[in-house]
């Protein structure tokens, strides 16, 4: 009489067992990690909405380089006078070599862009940096921040950016240091003017020289070409000036556009910062060719 109910009460365990085989295991959450040194901009800004889903947004990621105690190493040995290695420069790709990113982090960082929808990806010669487009929405659910427009309250404009720092996965981490350009905050600072005979007006030739040990010895820059990475444009006839008032006579200054990139004829609020960086080099090395990339 008992076998009948013992055989009903064990009939359905095959089922429960078959059942509880055709559920997946939940996968393992991938843990996020902070970009700590992306924190947003928004000191004396007020949040006025929600950036658009659909606005595009070019941006990058900074990869990281590799052998760090190395690099700290060799770039004080060829710094040191006392040192065997002083003076014996790398190129670049022997730099890539030795401390550059390497192909394995690239294509993590791309596979990364990939799956989160980003378009016209692409890399760096020296593997350092990996530029990509994304929609608001797209970055958003990529790097787990809300993007909004914000206010300047300082200045009266108006930027995008991110809410918060964004995060990425633990092992995508592992292989970027930041992400640059998820908002477009750059604005001059301003700063009142107190007239005081004893401070310098200008930051002359000679000042310059003194205070970063240049002698004449060293050469006037003959012959070398400097290169500046610039996000915003100047004014030629600033730059000529600097030089007039300053009896420099000076090397040929030329824009490279990036990606099509030139602020020449209505450079923004970054137009002092550029022209500070090329008259600091004319100071220094007058007759130095300036290339200025605007990016």
């Amino acid at each position: 009489m008992r076998l009948p109910k013992f055989a009903a009460a064990v009939a359905p365990l095959p089922v429960l067992v078959l059942l509880a085989g055709a559920i997946p295991a939940q996968a393992a959450v991938e843990p996020l990690v902070v970009l700590s040194d992306n924190a947003p901009p928004l000191a004396d800004s007020n949040r006025i909405g929600d950036a658009a889903a659909d606005q595009r947004i070019t941006a990058a990621l900074s990869l990281k380089l590799h052998n760090r105690g190395a690099l700290e190493a060799f770039l004080a040995d060829v710094q040191n006078p006392a040192s065997s290695q002083y003076r014996h420069f790398l190129t670049p790709d022997q730099f890539n070599a030795a401390f550059g990113p390497t192909q394995a982090d690239v294509d993590k960082a791309v596979t990364f862009l990939q799956h989160g929808g980003a378009t016209g990806i692409e890399v760096s010669g020296n593997r350092q940096a990996v530029t990509f487009s994304v929609t608001t929405a797209q970055a958003q659910s990529a790097f787990h921040t809300r993007i909004g427009t914000y206010h300047d309250r300082v200045s009266g404009r108006d930027f995008y950016a991110n809410d918060v720092a964004p995060t990425l996965p633990a092992d995508v981490s592992a292989v970027v240091s930041n992400v640059v350009g998820l908002d477009n905050h750059a604005v001059r600072k301003h700063f009142t003017h107190v007239a005081d005979p004893r401070v310098v007006k200008a930051a002359t030739p000679a000042i310059l020289k003194t205070a970063y040990g240049v002698t004449s010895a060293q050469g006037t820059g003959s012959g070398v070409k400097v290169g500046f990475v610039e996000f915003d444009g100047y004014q030629k006839s600033n730059i000529t000036q600097y030089d007039s008032t300053n009896g420099l006579s000076a090397g040929s200054v030329t824009t490279v556009p990036v990606n099509g990139q030139n602020y020449d004829s209505a450079p923004g609020d970054g137009q002092i910062e550029v022209e500070l960086d090329i008259e600091v080099v004319h100071a220094l090395a007058a007759a130095a060719d300036d290339f200025v990339y605007e990016a």
